[in-house]
């Protein structure tokens, strides 16, 4: 799984906390699926998504889904 949620909060100026307040999850959560270490549930994706104002698709690929939206 491609997440590109990292890429997005810096282009948008937003540190970990502030996104995780913006989709009401913690810090660390923000912290662990930037780095891989997590793959969020479906609701807390979407959350996020929303908050970095990008459709989720754009934000989780799963290699060869064929999926392609450019950040």
């Amino acid at each position: 799984m491609v997440i590109r949620v990292r890429e997005r909060r810096e282009a948008l100026g937003l540190s970990q906390a502030e996104l995780a307040t913006m989709a009401g999850v913690g810090q660390h959560t923000v912290s662990d699926i930037e780095t891989g270490r997590h793959i969020p549930r479906v609701d807390v994706a979407i959350q996020i998504a929303r908050a970095l104002a990008l459709p989720v698709e754009a934000l989780f690929v799963v290699p060869g889904d064929g999926s392609a939206y450019p950040i």
